[in-house]
């Protein structure tokens, strides 16, 4: 019983320091768009028994169609280890993402995307290196949240799943990033 007190305390205790440090927001300007870089780390899901965690980073740029919804296009490159060479992938999409303000320097977001995979992979057999591309159409779900350092500087963190469409040939291979970024009003 102690220790559920004790947690209560201290989550009750984060909750008011929150909301402490929101008082003296860094209001956003109002802008026509942002574009931002993230990096992070990601890994797949379906079949990829020998497929290790990946490191990526993208790039992105953003009109704010609406004061709540942004829509823009994004370029990703994902770097995979394997156990026998390796595997990389290049993501172009366009996506939308709509925004939940949490308070004056913090917002929310869900963000959908469709776009194009190109994956690339070097295998290394007993008898040299074996390369081969392949390419799908993807649909990516994600959300993330973005907090503002100054009128126009931002930090965030996002996550995303990707819905790969590969050929019956290539099995179920989807990938999924956690990722932080740092962006800019304009």
């Amino acid at each position: 019983m102690k220790k559920f007190l004790t947690v209560l305390t201290v989550l009750f205790s984060m909750t008011f320091a929150g909301a402490a440090l929101a008082q003296d927001p860094a209001p956003a300007p109002a802008s026509i768009g942002f574009a931002e870089v993230g990096l992070g780390l990601g890994g797949c899901q379906g079949d990829c028994d020998h497929v290790d965690p990946s490191v990526g980073i993208s790039v992105g740029g953003f009109y704010n169609v609406m004061e709540n919804i942004a829509a823009g296009v994004n370029f990703r490159y994902q770097m995979y280890g394997t156990d026998s060479g390796s595997l990389s992938s290049m993501m172009f999409s366009a996506e939308g993402r709509y925004f939940f303000p949490i308070n004056p320097s913090m917002r929310a977001y869900g963000a959908l995307a469709l776009g194009y995979d190109k994956m690339s992979m070097e295998i290394d057999t007993g008898f040299g290196t074996v390369e081969a591309d392949d390419s799908a159409l993807f649909v990516q779900l994600g959300g993330g949240v973005e907090y503002a350092l100054s009128p126009v500087m931002f930090v965030g963190g996002t996550l995303r799943y990707q819905l790969n469409s590969w050929d019956d040939s290539e099995g179920d291979f989807n990938d999924w990033l956690l990722s932080v970024s740092f962006g800019y009003r304009f």
